[in-house]
């Protein structure tokens, strides 16, 4: 791997930027280039990769909805 940026980010900032090619990764605040995989290691890899916001929205959703739910029981006690 090589490093590409010298500048520690968030990963919330390094979520924020465009995909690139080659693929980046994130690894302690730091950008770094992924080195090319091969066979069926790249084919998962490439998916998880090219799918990783939307994974991470669908569990961002999952924990606001389970927050929400617990609100609703709790103001429902209350009253």
């Amino acid at each position: 791997m090589i490093q590409t940026s010298s500048k520690s980010l968030t990963l919330q900032e390094f979520l924020l930027l465009p995909e690139t090619k080659p693929v980046k990764e994130y690894i302690n605040g730091k950008i770094l280039e992924k080195s090319m995989l091969k066979g069926k290691h790249s084919t998962i890899q490439t998916e998880l990769s090219t799918n990783r916001r939307r994974i991470i929205c669908m569990v961002i959703g999952i924990i606001n909805y389970f927050s929400f739910i617990d609100f609703i029981q709790s103001s429902l006690k209350i009253a």
